[in-house]
């Protein structure tokens, strides 16, 4: 059975108490010094953005290109209002990925993510996004994490932790729902969900290997609005079918609008990293764009939309 303290890291809220300028996330912000007890630790400052909405390198302007053209689209949509002025920055996620994150900001506050990856002809493709405050690799919520683990001291901002030199960050995303932050302090590594914050039981970095680029799952956005259904939020532990009953038979997008249709609350419940991390998620409904495969919404910490292949491969779906 899943303990208090994961639920709580599950479902709690984070909130966005800082953003990162152009500026700062390419080095020319002045540091804040934090005024603390003892010298701040030096910190090894996490990779800067490759590029933003302001700033494009010129081998990464077909990359800024389709990020502005998916943005576009998505904003049009009802509920996604807030992306039709957002400024964006672009991280690389782990080695051997070939994947970038993109963080959205509007009027100082982050409204979401996009997953972007390279595909077989030296492109880009959609792999998955979201909306809501707490978005996946929020910086934020891992200044949250490490200042209530004590691994940094309250006094150290969000800035700070960006800026300095001795905590090394690094993203790692295997897939939709195996993503990671791997914090090094004095050599030794930890490991955190890139969502929640929480701590993930991993005695070594999980393995992200090369998806095959045939099989990657890619989202198609066009002008036109995508097939759309949905059910109100919920929460997954009102109820815990997983422990005791059966998961649906589902292994299409046929059999899955079925089952949404007929219940009212379905729950993607998943065993990560070989079992360490239970992790059940409220099914909010579906998408289906003209040119995609069908996309998931899960809540957690705001909507994803992820590809229902993958939830499929990686979790069972209970009702």
């Amino acid at each position: 059975m899943i303990n208090n303290q994961l639920r709580r890291a599950i479902m709690a809220l984070g909130i966005s108490v800082s953003i990162l300028t152009t500026q700062l996330a390419f080095g020319q912000a002045k540091v804040i010094q934090a005024q603390t007890e003892q010298p701040l630790p030096s910190l090894n400052r996490d990779q800067p953005p490759v590029v933003t909405d302001k700033v494009i390198p010129l081998d990464q302007s077909e990359l800024h290109d389709n990020i502005t053209e998916w943005k576009k689209l998505l904003a049009k949509q009802p509920g996604w209002e807030s992306w039709k002025q957002a400024s964006w920055s672009v991280y690389p996620l782990g080695p051997g990925t070939h994947g970038w994150i993109v963080e959205l900001t509007q009027d100082g506050q982050k409204v979401g993510y996009m997953i972007v990856s390279g595909d077989m002809h030296g492109g880009y493709v959609l792999t998955e996004y979201g909306k809501g405050s707490n978005p996946l690799f929020s910086l934020d919520t891992l200044h949250r994490v490490l200042t209530e683990r004590g691994i940094i001291s309250n006094h150290i901002t969000v800035n700070d932790l960006v800026q300095g030199t001795a905590i090394n960050i690094n993203r790692i995303y295997i897939n939709a729902l195996q993503a990671l932050w791997k914090i090094v302090v004095n050599g030794k590594a930890s490991y955190f969900d890139a969502i929640t914050g929480a701590l993930l039981d991993l005695e070594q970095e999980p393995t992200a290997s090369i998806p095959d680029p045939h099989a990657q799952p890619s989202i198609g956005l066009t002008a036109n609005l995508p097939l759309l259904a949905e059910h109100p939020v919920f929460d997954p532990y009102e109820r815990m079918p997983w422990l005791t009953g059966k998961p649906l038979h589902i292994s299409n997008f046929a059999a899955f609008q079925r089952a949404f249709k007929n219940n009212d609350e379905l729950r993607l419940v998943c065993e990560l990293y070989n079992g360490k991390l239970s992790m059940p998620l409220p099914v909010l409904g579906y998408v289906q764009w003209e040119q995609s495969e069908p996309l998931l919404i899960v809540d957690q910490e705001g909507e994803r939309y992820i590809s229902l292949s993958i939830a499929l491969q990686l979790g069972n779906l209970y009702s």
